[in-house]
C-alpha cells in the first residue's frame, strides 16, 4: 500500500500534466492579482519594503493571491527538480550527453532565477535620502555615507548638463573605507548596496540606496538559461541535417 502510494506521488510529480496545471494555476493567480491591485490602496506601499515583509504586514484579503503564488511556485520548482533528476538518471547510452543535459541546464537557470526573486523578496530594500553637502546618514547595518561635495555642470546659457556627488563611505566604527564619485551613469557600491544619484538641487542631492541579494543568482540563472537554450537549438538543428 505504501509502495503504491509512493509510486502514485512520484508519477504525479513526474507528470507533464502536473506542470501544466501548476502553470495554469500560476497564470490564473497573476491575473487575479492584476485585477485586484488597481482597486486597492494597500498596494501603494508594496515597493517601499521587501516583498515578504510587506506580505506579512498587509491584510490577507490583499495578499492571498501572492501567498498562493508562492505555494504554487514552490510546487512547480519541486516538479522541475524531480523531472530533471529523473531525466538524467534515465539518460540513454549512445545519446549525446549535452542534448540530454541542455533542458536540465535550462531548468537549473530557471531555478536560480526563482531563487534570485526569493532572495530579493526576503532581503532586498530600496530607500531614498536627501542630504546636503557635508551631511551624512547611517546605513542599515551601521555603516555610514557622507556627502563631501555636490557638483553641477552648466551650459553657457546656464542650463544643467551634468551633475555628480563626491561621497565617502564609513564602516560601523566611523573609519573611512572608500571615496567614490557618483554620477547618473556611475553608481557606487559598498557593503552589498548600490548608491545612485537621482537629482541635484543646489548643494543637496537625492540619493537612492538599494540592496538586491538576488542579483548574482539572477545573472547566473540567465547565463545558464541562455546557454542551455542555444545548445539545445544548435544540437537539434545539427541532428536534423
Amino acid at each position: 500500500m505504501i509502495k503504491r502510494t509512493f509510486k502514485n506521488i512520484l508519477d504525479t510529480a513526474l507528470s507533464l500534466r502536473t506542470a501544466s496545471w501548476l502553470l495554469s494555476g500560476q497564470v490564473a493567480l497573476f491575473l487575479a492579482g492584476a485585477f485586484q491591485m488597481p482597486a486597492m490602496k494597500e498596494y501603494s506601499s508594496m515597493n517601499s519594503m521587501p516583498l515578504f515583509q510587506w506580505m506579512l504586514e498587509a491584510p490577507p484579503t490583499v495578499t492571498w493571491w501572492l501567498w498562493a503564488s508562492v505555494v504554487v511556485m514552490g510546487l512547480l520548482a519541486l516538479n522541475t527538480v524531480i523531472c530533471s533528476v529523473d531525466a538524467l538518471i534515465r539518460k540513454r547510452q549512445g545519446r549525446h550527453w549535452l542534448l540530454v543535459a541542455s533542458p536540465q541546464i535550462i531548468h537549473m537557470g530557471f531555478m536560480l532565477m526563482l531563487l534570485a526573486h526569493l532572495l530579493s523578496a526576503s532581503g532586498g530594500f530600496k530607500a531614498r535620502v536627501i542630504a546636503g553637502q557635508g551631511q551624512g546618514f547611517t546605513l542599515p547595518e551601521g555603516q555610514g555615507m557622507r556627502i563631501v561635495k555636490v557638483l553641477m555642470e552648466l551650459s553657457p546659457r546656464g542650463m544643467p548638463i551634468d551633475y555628480w556627488v563626491d561621497a565617502g563611505f564609513y564602516d560601523s566604527q566611523g573609519a573611512l573605507v572608500k571615496e567614490h564619485r557618483i554620477a547618473p551613469n556611475k553608481p557606487a557600491f559598498f557593503s552589498g548596496m548600490g548608491f545612485y544619484v537621482k537629482e541635484v538641487r543646489g548643494n543637496a542631492a537625492l540619493i537612492e540606496v538599494t540592496r538586491d541579494p538576488g542579483t548574482v543568482p539572477a545573472l547566473a540563472g540567465g547565463a545558464l538559461f541562455s546557454f542551455g537554450t542555444v545548445a539545445l537549438v544548435a544540437l537539434k538543428i545539427r541532428r536534423e541535417r
